[in-house]
Order: C-alpha cells, then sequence, then structure tokens
C-alpha cells in the first residue's frame, strides 16, 4: 500500500488561511461601516422616524374674550321654527 499519496500538502496551507482571515474581515468591515454611518447621521435618522410614526398636531392660540363681545362677533339671528324629522316615543318603566 503507498502512504506516500495520503499525505497532506501544507505548502499552500498559509496562503488559504490568509485568505480566509481577509474574507472574514470583510464582514465587520461593512458592519463598522453601517454602524458609523447610522452614528452619523442618528439625528436626520430619528426625524424621519418621528415624521412618519407620530401624527400631526396643529398648534392654536386660544384667546378669552369678553361675554359682550361674543354676541357682536356671532351677529346672525333668526326667526322661525323647528320640525323634527323623526318620531320618538319615550316612556320610563
Amino acid at each position: 500500500m503507498d502512504v506516500e499519496a495520503l499525505q497532506i500538502d501544507r505548502t499552500s496551507a498559509p496562503r488559504a488561511r490568509s485568505r480566509g482571515r481577509r474574507r472574514s474581515l470583510l464582514p465587520w468591515i461593512a458592519l463598522l461601516c453601517v454602524a458609523s454611518g447610522v452614528y452619523l447621521f442618528r439625528a436626520p435618522l430619528l426625524g424621519l422616524v418621528d415624521r412618519v410614526r407620530l401624527p400631526l398636531v396643529r398648534v392654536v392660540q386660544v384667546t378669552e374674550s369678553h361675554p359682550a363681545a361674543v354676541g357682536a362677533v356671532r351677529g346672525a339671528a333668526s326667526n322661525g321654527y323647528i320640525v323634527a324629522a323623526r318620531r320618538a316615543a319615550l316612556s320610563a318603566d
């Protein structure tokens, strides 16, 4: 039986290890770039998330007016009567 054919060729092993190590660093470098981009642009990104998730709020300033001025502002009056569109019967037990 020829045992020489079963030996491992160790001359190409260091080159394969360095190539594997370089490939394993590439995802870490990409992750570091993405994380640093998120960190640098976190304020605009959070503002975008807030605009999407939070409702739009209108702010209105309310002022109190004198009771006599309220009638003058509304100013509309009319005469007439009201007719019901439906009839309802209510009773107590």
